[in-house]
């Protein structure tokens, strides 16, 4: 079981391909944690219609930043692991399968990265990933190449570790992730999910 926390401020305009991409996972075993942070625009109306949905909670809070989400997103979600994802990223339809499997590999593991590609108006750019550690589930050295794992949307980490790191810094304006990201892969071992 998983708990997809996903930060919420201002992103009407994305909100909805985001939920659209966890709800088509083949992975099923899953909540989702939105933490509306605040926002200003249209964003919680836009999320009102997945309400149905019983894995989905909504979470209120005043504007506190990013990391201040994430942290609450964190602090309610009910399972072991959680998986991150931006208000306007997507997910491949077996994200979720991929890391389950990452996670039954290393099952003692607590952080879990995987390969990720960007998206512009052009469509997909080069895959973001360890050529070696193509299509490969393996133990590996985060700061051989930080700048391939450090995509916060990328990896799931256990709510233990969270806590261990001590949750994304408050305050940050910018690289809150990669703050938790550095942190997190010192104090463990991080496994690696490639296509």
């Amino acid at each position: 079981m998983i708990s997809v926390v996903i930060p919420l401020y201002n992103k009407a305009h994305t909100i909805t391909n985001t939920l659209q991409t966890v709800l088509k996972q083949t992975f099923e075993k899953y909540e989702v944690v939105i933490v509306n942070d605040g926002s200003k625009d249209d964003s919680v109306n836009v999320i009102k219609k997945f309400r149905l949905d019983k894995r989905i909670r909504i979470i209120e809070q005043e504007n506190q930043g990013v990391s201040s989400a994430r942290n609450t997103g964190v602090k309610y979600a009910k399972y072991k692991y959680i998986a991150f994802l931006d208000g306007d990223d997507e997910w491949f339809p077996e994200y979720l399968q991929k890391m389950s499997e990452a996670i039954g590999t290393f099952p003692k593991s607590e952080f879990f990265c995987s390969a990720g590609m960007s998206r512009n108006s052009k469509g997909y750019g080069k895959p973001r990933q360890i050529d070696k550690y193509q299509g490969k589930i393996v133990n590996f050295e985060f700061f051989e190449n930080p700048h391939v794992f450090l995509h916060v949307s990328a990896v799931v980490v256990s709510k233990e570790l969270c806590y261990k790191v001590g949750g994304f810094p408050l305050g940050m304006k910018r690289n809150e992730d990669f703050a938790f990201l550095y942190k997190a892969a010192l104090m463990s071992k991080p496994v690696y999910s490639g296509f």
